[in-house]
C-alpha cells in the first residue's frame, strides 16, 4: 500500500472488505483472549468495550474510545495497586 497507492484504487469495496477480515481473522487470538479473560477482569471489560465500541460508533472513535477506558482503567489500578 506504501510502495502502491494506486493499485488498490480499482478494486471493488467488497474485495478490499474481505482483506480487511482475512487480516482480522489472522491477528485474532481466541486463546490469547481467554487468558486474558482469566487474568484481569478489568482489562477483559475495556477489550470487550472497543470489540462493541468499534463497530458502534466507527473505527477512529471506538479506537479512541478503547484508548481512553484503557488510561482511566491503567490510572484506577495505579491509584490503588491493591484492588486488583
Amino acid at each position: 500500500m506504501l510502495l502502491a497507492p494506486g493499485a488498490t484504487e480499482f478494486l471493488p469495496a467488497t474485495t478490499l472488505a474481505a482483506i480487511v477480515i482475512a487480516a482480522a481473522a489472522a491477528i485474532a487470538d481466541p486463546a490469547g483472549m481467554r487468558r486474558l479473560i482469566s487474568m484481569s477482569r478489568s482489562e477483559s471489560l475495556v477489550m470487550l468495550a472497543a470489540f462493541l465500541e468499534v463497530p458502534i460508533l466507527g473505527a477512529l472513535a471506538g479506537i479512541a474510545v478503547a484508548i481512553g477506558l484503557a488510561i482511566l482503567d491503567f490510572l484506577r489500578r495505579a491509584w490503588d495497586p491493591q484492588r486488583e
